[in-house]
């Protein structure tokens, strides 16, 4: 286990042929994604903050359900407020229980309102997240694993990403947000975007925070002879570059990769009067080594 977790005995570590993990019951948090790259072992996460659990304003390896995003709610005085990630009653801020088996790592939570099943799977080169969720009541579900990347310790400007978006849910301006609600139209993914997704040159300065669609072919991420591929059966993904701590000369630190269906115009109803009780999401995170790119 690293130095750093050593004060947490609540983390359970998982390693399995060249990846291991560490997960933290709160939030069933990925503290720590790590592959074997036939010489060293290389941390694939982003390490930049305070890795105590009880200080996670940012979400980092968090489960997000049941429904994530930052969306629209009506009041009980029939006006609206702005809600991030399903509020402070979500998995995010809930005590997992962790067990390992022949499968993999589980974390488990029972909540009041739904059941959370999360299964961390290492399968060769590949971490396997499954997320199943079980509603108690009539919901809207759209979950995700809140995942900051820097492969190697590299800062986001070097990372190189690389798929075709068709679509773009780009923020609305809603003015009781600062930092902006996604907006309810799908619209074409500028040229630029789609420019800059072609993985020729890093990703630079640009600054992303906007919801894209993923074809099944997924996307990949890479940096420093690491290619990251990663796939699920989400339409899209979050995708935004993270500056670490708010500070001007601490930008890009790291890349949020956020898969998920449309936040605010998409996901899943599940209805236990209607016998729709279950919500099943999985990611895939396949790892290999490249010839390592020169920065342009």
């Amino acid at each position: 286990m690293s130095p750093s977790f050593s004060n947490m005995p609540e983390v359970l570590a998982y390693e399995k042929g060249p990846l291991r993990i560490l997960v933290h019951p709160l939030g069933a948090r990925l503290l720590s994604f790590q592959w074997f790259n036939g010489a060293s072992w290389v941390e694939l996460l982003s390490q930049e903050e305070s890795l105590d659990p009880s200080n996670n304003a940012d979400y980092q390896g968090v489960i997000i359900a049941p429904r994530a995003g930052r969306y629209l709610m009506g009041t009980a005085r029939g006006g609206s407020e702005i809600q991030l990630h399903s509020g402070p009653k979500s998995s995010a801020h809930a005590l997992f229980s962790l067990t390992l088996s022949s499968e993999g790592l589980r974390a488990l939570w029972e909540g009041p309102d739904e059941t959370v099943d999360v299964l961390y799977r290492l399968q060769g080169q590949s971490l396997l997240l499954e997320i199943a969720l079980f509603a108690k009541r009539s919901m809207l579900v759209n979950p995700t694993s809140h995942l900051y990347f820097s492969l190697d310790g590299a800062p986001c400007r070097e990372h190189r990403l690389t798929f075709s978006p068709e679509k773009i849910l780009k923020k609305g301006g809603h003015p009781l947000d600062d930092d902006g609600v996604l907006g309810t139209t799908l619209a074409p993914c500028p040229p630029e975007w789609v420019a800059l997704f072609e993985g020729c040159n890093p990703l630079g300065d640009a600054l992303l925070d906007d919801w894209f669609s993923l074809s099944e072919a997924g996307c990949t991420l890479s940096a420093r002879g690491i290619e990251l591929h990663v796939s699920s059966d989400a339409t899209g993904a979050v995708i935004y570059t993270y500056d670490f701590p708010f500070d001007p000369k601490n930008k890009r630190k790291a890349l949020a990769l956020e898969l998920q269906d449309a936040p605010q115009i998409q996901g899943q109803w599940l209805d236990p009067e209607l016998g729709r009780t279950t919500h099943r999401r999985w990611i895939r995170y396949h790892l290999q080594s490249i010839p390592e790119a020169p920065l342009t």
